[in-house]
């Protein structure tokens, strides 16, 4: 779910009415396989509905509500935002040199969306 929220990915929904997961169970391995990634940073993307048919929503609200949890998640978050520099430059050179011509996703913004959007659910 957190790596949804991270590439704005509103397209892994599940509700009591049905949805579209996204998600295949690979038999030999026992562990699900994430797939369909096409609609990622999505300038539309709602956090609240984003939160309310995420097929791992309860997942969240468990991190949200239980205090342990929540110190866990949030050190392992910390961990993770300050390896973003790290990571943005271990992509592949020629995937930056196209988003340099194409502009499509600027890191910089992306990562300062993301800490807005943790922020606000998990205060």
């Amino acid at each position: 779910m957190i790596f949804d929220l991270w590439v704005e990915n509103q397209d892994r929904t599940l509700t009591e009415k049905g949805g579209n997961p996204n998600l295949l169970w690979k038999t030999d391995k026992s562990e699900l396989y994430v797939i369909d990634h096409n609609l990622i940073f999505d300038d539309e993307f709602n956090k609240t509905d984003f939160c309310a048919t995420h097929a791992f929503k309860s997942t969240l609200i468990n991190k949200q509500y239980d205090v342990v949890e929540k110190l866990e998640f949030e050190g392992g978050m910390k961990k993770t935002l300050a390896c973003w520099q790290t990571a943005w430059s271990k992509m592949p050179s020629e995937w930056i040199e196209i988003n340099n011509d194409t502009r499509c996703f600027d890191p910089e913004e992306h990562l300062q969306r993301f800490v807005m959007k943790l922020t606000e659910i998990f205060g």
